[in-house]
């Protein structure tokens, strides 16, 4: 039975889980899908990002979506509008689109929840991706700081969710 929700159409109700059938390798981290794009006819994407200091993505700005990141365990220090905040574990932070932000792990190991709305941002970070083999953190991938720029810069276009840099 088809639902309307919001003036989408929800094919099924869903269950997901942090497995490796729905985690992806993703610049030294584990991208988990828990929501996708298409799941959820565009209205959000529900993400759970597992990493380790020097795997977060450059300052970057989402042009139609809003972003919240919710800490499980783990610290960030996250930049938006001019503020500087530490977001530790059990707190959310809300990062509004068309504007820049970036954050950085702060503990040795950072798991955490990212929701965009609507979605798309999953499509992103799967163009950005390879699919994980095991739930262990890579040990040898490629960053942001050691990858050709034209790689982000292509999958961006591709997916128009964002621009890099800040404005």
């Amino acid at each position: 039975m088809q639902e309307q929700q919001a003036g989408r159409a929800i094919e099924k109700t869903f269950v997901h889980g942090s497995t490796v059938d729905q985690t992806r390798f993703y610049m030294g981290s584990l991208m988990t899908t828990l929501a996708s794009t298409t799941e959820t006819g565009n209205g959000f994407a529900l993400l759970e990002d597992r990493s380790t200091p020097g795997h977060e993505p450059p300052s970057h700005i989402h042009i139609n979506q809003d972003e919240l990141l919710y800490i499980l365990d783990g610290e960030i220090e996250a930049y938006c509008q001019d503020q500087v905040v530490k977001v530790a574990s059990g707190q959310c932070i809300f990062l509004p689109r068309n504007f820049a932000h970036a954050w950085y792990v702060d503990s040795p190991e950072l798991r955490m929840l990212i929701l965009t709305q609507p979605g798309g941002v999953d499509e992103y970070f799967r163009a950005m991706s390879a699919p994980a083999t095991s739930m262990t953190l890579p040990s040898s991938q490629i960053t942001y700081l050691m990858d050709n720029p034209e790689h982000a810069f292509q999958c961006r276009d591709r997916t128009r969710i964002s621009k890099f840099g800040s404005g």
